[in-house]
């Protein structure tokens, strides 16, 4: 009965308090790369996609002087070198390094992302792709990210380059610090709905990687901190925090997040835990949310789940907590039904054949305990 939704909200809960050791920097080595005519020491990743090859360097870089806006002057960019926070360039990998030096020279570059900060001292990113000898700026351009992330210069050289045998050389100046009061969905839905149109992949369905710089973890997205090292911003099992910040950002939904939280937690704790048959409801709850595929995490789907939580669920919730004994009818034949066909939308979403049973089993009980007191629900608890 209560995991109809319950445990799509805890599971997120649980998994966030699970360390995810995947979730760090990737192994790196180091090597000597020429670049604006200064001798740089970079990071080169060794989590390479193909032929895509990811390098690091932080540095201040005033130090690079009169190269870097030579360059910028050389190709008529509109770029005030003063707020320049990272620069990524992109380049083609078929040239040979001599021994252990790779010179990049200015003609090499055929794409530029560049961090900037905006007149909000936040981080904006551009793209530009050289085109007849000049760098043109690209429609997905100029938009408002909170940190770097390499997903966002793979995806980028990608879709305008093929990354096959491409070269990325990021250079961070080391007063770039992550703005963890805004996200990256705006760059995220602009690149997702790029490749719906141009490539017609539904990036929303389809499993992602993490980008190079992190150990490979479906879904989540790699990230540079405030201390030079990457890491997965998210356990792809628990992205409730994302969807949450969502539902609040396009301030479409107005559901009471700390409300529901708090009725949840009370009921969990003080009815669930406290019953016969409450915990083994518990553990199936974190079970079937943790194999709940990427692909249910929708903007929609969050908000028929807020909804499903907030007009169906919360009225048992709070009834049972406050009044486990009593002789109150809950769920009469019309919320049977509306939890009965969420649910099984919901096992349509499963791969796996255990949770599908899983889903199964609430569903006879919800109709096992349909029509029937608070009482016989407490008393009947273990029969789940």
């Amino acid at each position: 009965l209560f995991t109809s939704a319950l445990f799509f909200y805890f599971a997120c809960e649980n998994n966030s308090t699970v360390e995810c050791e995947t979730c760090q920097s990737e192994d790196y080595t180091l090597t000597k790369v020429e670049i604006f005519n200064s001798k740089l020491e970079f990071k080169k990743f060794d989590n390479e996609k193909g032929d895509f090859h990811f390098f690091h360097k932080s540095l201040n870089i005033n130090d690079l002087g009169s190269s870097i806006e030579k360059f910028i002057s050389n190709y008529q960019l509109n770029i005030n070198t003063q707020n320049i926070i990272g620069l990524c360039l992109i380049t083609d990998n078929s040239k040979k390094s001599d021994s252990n030096n790779t010179i990049i020279n200015d003609n090499d570059i055929e794409g530029i992302i560049l961090y900037s900060l905006n007149k909000k001292n936040s981080l904006n990113i551009r793209f530009f792709k050289k085109h007849d000898n000049q760098f043109l700026e690209n429609e997905i351009s100029n938009i408002e990210i909170g940190y770097i992330s390499t997903n966002h210069i793979y995806d980028f050289t990608d879709l305008f380059f093929g990354y096959k045998e491409k070269n990325a050389f990021l250079l961070v100046d080391k007063k770039y610090s992550t703005n963890e009061n805004i996200n990256n969905k705006k760059l995220n839905d602009t690149l997702d709905q790029y490749y719906l149109q141009n490539r017609n992949i539904d990036r929303k369905i389809a499993l992602r990687t993490c980008g190079p710089g992190c150990t490979t973890n479906d879904g989540t997205e790699c990230g540079l901190d405030n201390k030079d090292n990457y890491f997965c911003r998210e356990d792809p099992n628990c992205p409730e925090e994302d969807a949450e910040q969502t539902l609040r950002i396009n301030n479409i939904f107005t559901y009471d997040y700390v409300l529901i939280a708090d009725d949840l937690h009370y009921f969990r704790g003080n009815y669930l835990k406290t019953h016969t048959g409450g915990q083994k409801i518990i553990d199936d709850y974190y079970e079937l949310s943790r194999n709940l595929p990427l692909s249910f995490f929708s903007i929609e789907n969050c908000d028929e789940l807020f909804s499903v939580i907030t007009n169906d669920v919360l009225p048992i919730v709070n009834d049972l907590s406050e009044n486990p004994t009593s002789e109150s009818i809950l769920i009469d034949n019309q919320l049977k039904t509306r939890l009965t066909n969420y649910l099984i939308s919901i096992k349509g979403e499963y791969t796996d054949q255990n949770s599908k049973n899983k889903i199964d089993n609430i569903i006879a009980k919800i109709d096992l305990f349909s029509n029937k007191s608070n009482k016989y629900i407490t008393d009947n608890l273990h029969l789940y």
